[in-house]
């Protein structure tokens, strides 16, 4: 009898895939709700073939305006129509139907009832912190890819050059293997997607709320692979990429490798660059003077980027993981300038500067997570470390001024993090941790001697020692339409005897010790079942501390009369936010407010030698408004995505200096498919911006870039062509400054071709084979036979 079956389902598969004289039909319709004539929004739609109704031939979903289209040939089949909540719809399919069969609009009515036999599992099932695909129930995933197969998915899109994103352009998001992170999803994603075979995996999760342990992400995907099959195999990926426009040309390659319960992954990249020459163009008035200062600079720069890296996910058993990486990388940057500067109506100085700067950096960690039994729980124990080191060496040859600097970075994290769903409502979350943080910068100014050494002079020094023990208690309550997340995170610093600071004038020690305490709220709620449609509502504190490169006491002297330098007396800033953000069919919309407190940011001021200084500040306060509006489209070979936003800040800075700024963005992206080999497109942008007050910059407005990219060889090699702007072949930007003391205009011109020629190829494939079930010592078509 089971062998009957089996042979009556392939038969079905047969004839609809292989028949001859046959033709296609298109089917399609409209389904909505019969008492608020209302679209509804991921119906599944299954064609099946009586008996077999359980076994699906073919399966979609309506649109946001409750749309669907089937293609199939003709024959005899049963369309079964399905929502959550509704009564079953069914419709037979005869074959004398027409080449194009429009059902019209078809009703759906509550008070769901059950159709004999008729049960088709939904494709789509959406909550308020979730949404979740059934690949299991789709018969296309016996032959798509992964990446073909995603942008079925609600909220995952392809943008018009075909890279997955989610939610929105620009949000961020991270993909996940049953759960976890995992080398499988690591590097050039888009790549590795189009190497897995779909079959391979039962079901796709996009998470709207993610758990604490993922990190600070918009989205999280979660893939969970299919129980019955297995991944093995190894892929390799090569990415050659020349960008015109910064002189940079190089390559990456990556190798992803598969042993069902242990997977792989190797990486590895080396880019030169040779910037094109650029212009920079300067005056300077200071306050109560007439003079004007001016200079013209020309600059060139160069360099080199290596990196390498491995990593490894480890299946120990069912609910043990291990997930480790390291990577490596190295840069080398050489800066060349020659100035002219003075006075107006006076002779110009002229000085060349050279600047040279090496930098390694090390970071890796381990991650192991249990699942606790069959209840859902997890627990997360990971360490982490990372290690910066930078050395500079700077010649100028007016007065023959040489300075070496040392920057020296180490960070290193133990976390613990516990997930439990202690309820079918409710979930908790906590965990915590300890981070240990190591700064040092050091600076050596005096005369040059022979072979790049700086005889001992003018010196500074900083070197800070950082504990930091942090955690976390996050409750969740979660209803199908409604959930509300309630967080508090906690911090407390301990530097131990401060910040040490020696300058050639002052001797100091900043300490910073306290406990910031960062509530969060936020609020999903799903709009009737009509219309997909979905409102989230959040606020947060967040405390964020300098990054180093602002701490350090590097003082950049390549201008002398635009002197850059970091300040170590920064503090921490704190950021108020409220956000507001609702989907309605295919328009995503964005608000909200920030109010920042001790602000860091750049200011300007005239030190004892009447230079421009531009260093770092704590500002008095920064509020800021923000709206966006995004809208994505997808058709038969068509891809549109469209973007509007806007933004109001004001500013307060440091010397009580006020700033307004407007802002309004606005983009197109439009791409079309032709034969599913050539991909042609392009980008009009429109970026304008009103500052008033202490400063303000200038840029070009509208933009237009266009791309194409063709594909060879069963798609596993892709070039792809990208000209960034057709509407000018030079940069320029422009920057004004009014301090208190003087005021400053700055230009910076540059020639240049915005073309980026990219090469992928990808090397071999992952293949699935069923998992070997053994019963009583017999193997039996490596598949377990009831």
């Amino acid at each position: 009898m089971k062998w009957g079956i089996w042979f009556c389902l392939l038969s079905c598969q047969w004839t609809l895939l292989c028949a001859q004289g046959q033709v296609w039909t298109t089917v399609r319709g409209r389904i909505v709700d019969d008492a608020t004539n209302e679209p509804l929004a991921y119906a599944t739609i299954a064609l099946v073939k009586f008996p077999l109704i359980e076994d699906i031939l073919k399966g979609v979903v309506t649109d946001e305006e409750g749309k669907f289209e089937l293609k199939t040939l003709q024959g005899e089949y049963t369309l079964i129509i399905r929502n959550l909540g509704y009564r079953n719809y069914v419709y037979e399919l005869t074959p004398e139907m027409p080449k194009v069969k429009d059902l019209g609009i078809i009703r759906l009515k509550l008070q769901p009832e059950q159709l004999g036999m008729v049960t088709v599992k939904p494709l789509v099932e959406i909550s308020a912190d979730e949404i979740k695909y059934d690949l299991s129930a789709d018969p296309d995933r016996e032959t798509a890819s992964l990446h073909s197969i995603l942008d079925k998915v609600p909220m995952i899109h392809r943008n018009p050059m075909g890279n997955i994103y989610v939610g929105e352009l620009g949000k961020t998001f991270m993909i996940v293997r049953n759960g976890k992170v995992d080398v499988l999803f690591s590097g050039n994603l888009n790549d590795i997607l189009k190497a897995l075979p779909a079959k391979g995996f039962s079901s796709v999760t996009v998470m709207l709320a993610p758990p604490e342990r993922y990190g600070e992400y918009d989205y999280v995907v979660n893939i969970e692979t299919d129980k019955n099959n297995r991944l093995y195999g190894a892929v390799g990926i090569v990415k050659g990429k020349e960008e015109m426009g910064s002189g940079t040309v190089g390559a990456n390659t990556e190798i992803v490798v598969s042993l069902d319960k242990l997977r792989l992954s190797s990486y590895g990249s080396f880019f030169n660059t040779n910037t094109p020459l650029s212009e920079q163009s300067l005056y300077k008035q200071v306050m109560g003077e007439t003079r004007i200062f001016l200079q013209q600079q020309k600059n060139e720069a160069s360099g080199e980027k290596w990196n390498a890296g491995e990593g490894f996910s480890y299946d120990l058993s069912k609910q043990h993981f291990l997930n480790g990486w390291i990577l490596y990388k190295k840069e080398d940057h050489r800066d060349k300038s020659l100035l002219n500067s003075g006075y107006q109506d006076e002779i110009m100085t002229v000085t060349n500067f050279v600047k040279r700067n090496s930098t390694q950096s090390f970071e890796g960690g381990i991650n192991y997570q249990y699942d606790i039994g069959e209840t859902k729980q997890v627990l997360n124990i990971a360490y982490l470390l990372k290690s910066f080191l930078t050395d500079r060496w700077d010649q100028g040859n007016q007065s023959l001024l040489c300075k070496q600097t040392k920057d020296e970075q180490q960070e290193q994290a133990f976390q613990i993090h516990y997930y439990n769903p202690l309820h079918r409502y409710w979930k908790l979350e906590l965990g915590g941790g300890y981070l240990y943080r190591y700064y040092f910068s050091e600076n050596a100014d005096e005369l040059c001697k022979p072979n790049y050494e700086v005889s001992s002079g003018n010196r500074s020094l900083m070197e800070a020692h950082k504990h930091i023990a942090n955690a976390y208690l996050r409750i969740n309550y979660s209803r199908k339409k409604f959930s509300v997340r309630i967080e508090l995170k906690t911090d407390y610093l301990n530097d131990g005897k401060g910040t040490e600071i020696k300058l050639p004038d002052r001797e100091e020690k900043i300490s910073e010790t306290g406990l910031n305490l960062m509530p969060k709220i936020g609020l999903n709620w799903l709009f009737p079942k009509s219309i997909f449609s979905r409102l989230n509502v959040e606020y947060s504190l967040k405390h964020s501390r300098p990054p180093f490169r602002m701490l350090s006491t590097y003082e950049d002297l390549s201008n002398g009369d635009y002197v850059l330098i970091g300040n170590p007396d920064l503090r921490s800033q704190k950021e108020h936010t409220v956000r507001f953000g609702t989907s309605i069919k295919k328009i995503l919309l964005n608000a909200g407010w920030s109010y920042y407190g001790d602000k860091i940011g750049g200011y300007w001021y005239l030190d004892e030698k009447e230079r421009t200084v531009y260093t770092y500040g704590n500002y008095g306060y920064v509020s800021q408004y923000f709206i966006s509006s995004n809208y994505s489209y997808v058709g038969k070979g068509f891809n549109l995505n469209a973007m509007l936003g806007g933004n109001y800040r004001h500013s307060k800075l440091i010397q009580k200096e006020k700033q307004d700024e407007y802002s309004i963005n606005a983009s197109c992206s439009a791409g079309y498919i032709f034969r599913n080999r050539l991909n042609l497109g392009g980008t009009l942008g429109y970026n304008d911006q009103f500052q008033s007050g202490y400063s303000a910059t200038q840029m070009p407005a509208w933009s237009l870039s266009v791309w194409g990219e063709m594909k060879f060889f069963k798609e596993r090699v892709e070039l792809q062509v990208n000209y960034a702007d057709l509407l000018r072949f030079s940069r320029e930007t422009r920057q004004q400054v009014n301090a208190i003391d003087f005021v400053m205009d700055q230009r910076i011109k540059q020639n240049y071709i915005p073309l980026t020629v990219t090469l992928n190829w990808r090397i071999g494939s992952f293949k699935i084979k069923p998992v070997r079930n053994i019963r009583k010592s017999v193997i039996i078509d490596d598949t377990l036979q009831e």
